[in-house]
């Protein structure tokens, strides 16, 4: 019997920051760009890590590391992992998203410790709300088929497919950790 599949990080920094008014990935947090701090996040607990992004991004995100370039239209972040899972469906993928600059390893040791292979994620739930985060999540190889009926099906959140299927859940200490930035007035919070 084998084992689970091995784990990459994929950091989905793709999304089009309307509210925000300017790329997120770009945000000052704390002295440092927010994708590199999460780039070293998810770096600290995996050896392999894509920044998921759109071809408009790369120039300003190449520097940064590995980009996976979204190969379907923009839906949301379904859209960054189907794109990981059809480039390489062998690999669990620990999806975090660009904008929660709370987030820390403490969580994703906690989920990586918790993960259940034979579901089809495991994701930080939040405490206050008992709401599952689905990019604070562990996306098992399994999910790959309920992603694609759901992208055919054009049901494009990850939080309804986290809802209807098998997930492994970790409560987060504080619904703070999952707290991400959509407003300018967010970026108060340092």
């Amino acid at each position: 019997m084998s084992g689970p599949a091995p784990l990459r990080g994929l950091l989905l920094s793709g999304g089009f920051s309307t509210r925000m008014g300017q790329d997120k990935g770009s945000l000052i947090w704390q002295d440092a760009p927010l994708i590199q701090r999460q780039m070293r996040l998810l770096r600290s607990v995996t050896d392999e890590v894509l920044i998921s992004c759109r071809e408009e991004q790369r120039n300003a995100y190449s520097s940064h590391g590995d980009l996976l370039i979204d190969q379907l239209p923009p839906q949301g972040p379904i859209t960054g992992l189907l794109t990981a899972f059809r480039q390489d469906a062998t690999q669990a993928w620990l999806v975090i998203a660009v904008d929660m600059p709370h987030l820390d390893q403490l969580h994703l040791d906690r989920l990586i410790r918790s993960r259940e292979p034979d579901r089809i994620a495991t994701a930080l739930k939040d405490p206050t709300h008992h709401i599952l985060q689905p990019l604070v999540a562990i996306w098992e190889p399994r999910a790959l088929p309920v992603l694609e009926s759901a992208w055919a099906n054009r049901q494009f959140s990850l939080r309804l497919l986290l809802e209807e299927h098998p997930v492994a859940a970790v409560t987060a200490e504080s619904s703070r950790v999952l707290q991400n930035l959509n407003r300018p007035e967010d970026l108060a919070g340092q």
